[in-house]
């Protein structure tokens, strides 16, 4: 089975070196990944996958049906890049960069969906397969999500959460990614984040001038 599985993904080797140096070229941050979306959408819809796209913001979703009895699978690919100016070849006038690794990510989920095109490894399997391209993971931006929960178009600030609050995971048994690291090791994730905005409030003043003028909410 797993030479079956090597010699389905080894035949669509250029499908996912091409994506993984578009989408390392073009990087967006979370809910904001337009192209990168649109890309990858592209790609699947000519393997032959209907999607569905999720209202309002970036990413979208398949489920494979295997027609046999068993868990449904969730496989994930994460959108969006960080942002680090100081980075060789970040985008010069967004700063964002994928240098934490979710273009080859992105490229190796759109390779699992070309390899289960192969009905010689589909048929092997059981259950259901969700493929699923999601935004916002990293998190960072918080004015720019703070205004779109003010709009009404997301509920929480990173992508897993806005899916699963929207019920796209409802019916998944178990999750999984890759992650690009310094080794290789099968680890537990982490299944949530905290997001808080603290504003300060005071009275300005010149610090060295007239200091006792001043308010200063942090102290």
């Amino acid at each position: 089975m797993i030479d079956r599985i090597s010699a389905a993904v080894e035949k669509h080797r250029q499908l996912i070196l091409d994506a993984e140096r578009h989408i390392w070229k073009n990087p967006e941050t979370g809910y904001k990944e337009f192209k990168t979306s649109k890309y990858l959408a592209e790609k699947y819809e000519a393997l032959g996958y209907k999607l569905t796209y999720a209202e309002g913001i970036t990413g979208f979703y398949t489920v494979i049906d295997t027609g046999r009895e068993g868990p449904e699978v969730l496989i994930l690919g994460e959108l969006d890049s960080i942002i680090c100016p100081g980075h060789a070849e970040c985008d010069k006038t967004t700063g964002a960069v994928h240098s934490c690794g979710h273009n080859a990510q992105c490229a190796a989920l759109l390779g699992v969906a070309a390899a289960l095109t192969d009905k010689a490894v589909l048929d092997k399997l059981s259950g259901k397969i969700m493929l699923c391209a999601v935004p916002a993971e990293e998190l960072l931006e918080i004015e720019y999500r703070s205004n779109l929960i003010k709009e009404g178009k997301i509920k929480y600030y990173g992508g897993k959460g806005e899916f699963m609050y929207r019920g796209y995971f409802d019916d998944v048994d178990i999750a999984f990614m890759v992650h690009t690291s310094t080794s290789f090791a099968s680890i537990k994730g982490g299944v949530g984040c905290i997001a808080k905005k603290i504003v300060y409030k005071g009275v300005a003043s010149h610090a060295g001038g007239s200091p006792w003028n001043r308010k200063n909410a942090l102290y």
